[in-house]
């Protein structure tokens, strides 16, 4: 009986593989790799209960993309939560060890080649994080 299953599951799952895929509507273009959001980094937070993670978003405007710093609880049942919407690229969020503070590598600085690290509070206030800005390069 087991291997009847097993069998079956593999036949299943050939006849998926070997479907054919959808009919393509259009062309890609520009405009849709523009229209992807990317997650890049993640990070756990101590207690296991939230992750950190940057998202990188096109901008039309300056027609570049960018990454923001974010937050979801692990359990599934809180919306993400977006902490930074600066644009300044966040990227390496590290968790503090008492879990109550993001770090992130960040441009926020006047000079276009300095690089600062924020300090974002957990939880924010009124649904925004306090950023707290510090050198780090010169």
């Amino acid at each position: 009986m087991r291997r009847a299953s097993a069998a079956v599951a593999l036949l299943v799952v050939a006849a998926r593989l070997t479907a054919a895929p959808p009919e393509r509507t259009r062309d890609i273009t520009p405009a849709d790799y523009a229209s992807v959001n990317a997650i890049g980094e993640i990070a756990l937070s101590p207690d296991g209960k939230q992750v950190a993670y940057t998202l990188a978003t096109w901008d039309k405007k300056s027609d570049k993309r960018a990454t923001d710093l974010w937050v979801v609880d692990t359990d599934g049942t809180g919306k993400p939560r977006q902490l930074t919407k600066d644009r300044a690229n966040d990227r390496h969020p590290k968790w503090g060890a008492d879990g109550k503070a993001i770090y992130v590598v960040a441009n926020r600085g006047a000079k276009p080649r300095t690089l600062d690290a924020i300090e974002a509070l957990l939880p924010p206030p009124n649904g925004r994080a306090v950023v707290r800005p510090f050198r780090v390069v010169n």
